[in-house]
């Protein structure tokens, strides 16, 4: 078969890898240069164990910034401990301004992967500037899960500020809650070192907080200690992330080895359900029935096609698609030299291979036609064989006349798809990468049910290669076969044919169509040797010199010239 790229497929597949790549969250980092002047912020925690937050921001934009306005970053997963992961419910998120600029607001949730996500909170619109040194937001919102509970009392712990955001000059921070506050906390440093804030008191049972000159990242950290049972609710605890993949990767590893296990059992069905050719019931292998004559298919129960001394009356191509189930190049050389033997044209080997146009009136079928129309296009007589996608034009156009007598007889239930294997690996692999993209880690799990899907599509489509033929398909197959298996266990001694007859050339292009080459020429040097053949040229060969010992060279080297010439042009299709 002849293999052409295609290279769509290649831009397809860079196109694909572009677009999802895309969709994955990015890392977000605050402008270059950015910083909060004031931070102002006020928790108020309800009886029903809401907090309302209200937060006043100065942001200030630096030099490299994009001066578009704010991005706010908020935790909504968070670890509690080697099980459990902490949940807050974020909601009713509401921006205003007392400044001139656009409060437009983007909420992005659930970025992040495992134990630690996060709400983004965009301000702002991307076609406006703003030029002002600096822009006040006032940001409002609802968290549910933010209170935790302890023998004795009841605590908000709670980070103002996370690693993503960016310096702060000044930071303040008031908690109120029922029965005032207890007890307070509170930390302005790296995470896990012990910094506290300057000021932490608690004043008539507010508690307030200030902090200032906090590097970026840094996270600011407060709590505020209360009498328990004042306010319902708690923390929302669930099932560690970690936890939860662990179970998930042990269930699709234990599903994906099911799965590797059953696909194959899937194929092997499959094929025992689609594998079979049909056949004409009753009726010897090879015999077509009479015309009008109904005659029931059944699946074919694997007659022994007996030997046929005679080649079959369907022209070399369609005999080829016939036996392979798709085309070949060989299918094409051997149609070529039939051109030759028939005295339609003459053909010369060697460095600069030709075809010389002599009576193409001599072509034998249909596809022997089209094949001189392809080559001697544009009323040439000489034909240079290796011009740039001569070859492969021609056999394209044969090809399409093999299939199109197979799609009008009705030769096949289904035939040999005419797209690549190449193809299904691609898409396999697609497969493979967008479950990496989105599965992450996991999709390794997957590897064995992926390598089963690809071994058994492999398998399946190698055992269906030949196409699945009906009944008459069948019989013009049985046809073919036949006169394989006679020039293939011939021996010299059998041959026969009548004075003065060239069985040489007569079955040399059958023998090409069947890859005997070899095998026959050997059989006739011998016929040669004992005087019943003449060591003469065959009809059309057009070298220089002649030596029988030379075929199977010359008409391997138009094979590989058929196989090698690049087409300019995709015949696709397929019939069945």
């Amino acid at each position: 078969m002849i293999v052409r790229a295609r290279p769509w497929l290649l831009l397809g597949w860079i196109t694909l890898t572009i677009a999802l790549t895309g969709l994955q969250p990015r890392p977000a980092h605050a402008a270059t240069g950015d910083q909060i002047d004031t931070l102002t912020v006020s928790y108020t925690l309800n009886d029903d164990g809401s907090l309302r937050v209200d937060e006043r921001i100065v942001l200030r934009f630096g030099p490299n910034s994009g001066r578009h306005g704010l991005e706010r970053w908020l935790v909504t997963r968070e670890p509690y401990d080697d099980d459990e992961d902490l949940i807050f419910e974020i909601t009713d998120p509401t921006v205003t301004s007392p400044d001139d600029v656009s409060t437009t607001t983007t909420v992005q949730r659930d970025l992040g992967e495992g134990r630690t996500q996060s709400m983004r909170v965009r301000v702002g619109d991307p076609r406006r500037t703003i030029f002002e040194p600096t822009a006040t937001y006032d940001l409002s919102y609802t968290v549910r899960g933010a209170m935790r509970t302890f023998p004795g009392y009841d605590e908000l712990y709670w980070d103002v500020t996370g690693t993503q955001f960016p310096r702060v000059v000044t930071a303040s921070v008031t908690v109120n809650v029922p029965g005032g506050v207890q007890e307070v906390f509170c930390s302005a440093g790296p995470v896990g070192a012990d910094d506290p804030c300057p000021t932490r008191l608690i004043d008539q049972g507010v508690g307030r907080f200030v902090a200032t000159t906090i590097a970026a990242g840094n996270p600011l950290t407060i709590a505020a200690k209360l009498r328990s049972r004042l306010t319902r609710g708690g923390p929302i605890l669930v099932e560690s992330a970690d936890v939860t993949q662990q179970r998930h990767e042990r269930v699709a590893l234990a599903g994906g080895g099911l799965v590797a296990l059953v696909t194959p059992l899937f194929g092997w069905w499959y094929y025992r359900r689609n594998g079979y050719d049909r056949r004409f019931d009753g009726l010897p292998a090879g015999v077509v029935p009479a015309s009008g004559e109904a005659v029931e298919e059944v699946p074919d129960p694997g007659v022994e096609v007996p030997v046929a001394l005679a080649p079959p009356s369907v022209p070399l191509v369609e005999a080829g698609l016939l036996l392979d189930g798709r085309p070949n190049p060989r299918h094409t050389a051997a149609t070529l030299v039939g051109l030759a033997i028939d005295g339609a044209i003459r053909l010369r080997g060697g460095d600069h291979p030709q075809a010389r146009l002599v009576d193409s009136r001599r072509a034998r079928d249909r596809p022997s036609v089209v094949l001189l129309e392809e080559l001697f296009d544009g009323g040439v007589t000489v034909a240079a064989l290796n011009s740039p996608g001569l070859l492969a034009e021609g056999h394209d156009r044969i090809v399409a006349v093999a299939r199109q007598r197979a799609d009008a007889d009705g030769w096949f239930i289904r035939a040999n798809p005419a797209r690549s294997a190449g193809t299904s690996v691609i898409a396999a692999l697609a497969v493979g990468y967008v479950a990496f993209l989105f599965l992450g880690a996991m999709a390794w799990y997957l590897v064995p049910v992926l390598v089963s899907v690809v071994l058994t599509l492999a398998v399946v489509r190698h055992k269906l290669r030949r196409g699945q033929r009906t009944g008459l398909g069948r019989a013009l197959t049985d046809q073919v076969e036949g006169f394989r298996r006679h020039l293939a266990t011939v021996e010299a001694d059998e041959l026969r044919g009548a004075e003065g007859d060239d069985i040489f050339s007569r079955y040399l292009p059958w023998a090409i169509l069947f890859d005997l080459t070899e095998r026959w020429t050997t059989l006739c040097r011998q016929l040669v040797a004992d005087g019943r053949l003449p060591d003469v040229a065959p009809t059309g060969y057009d070298g220089a010199t002649w030596n029988l010992s030379d075929v199977p060279g010359q008409v391997s080297g138009l094979t590989a010239l058929v196989a090698s010439s690049p087409s300019t042009r995709d015949p696709g299709g397929g019939s069945g």
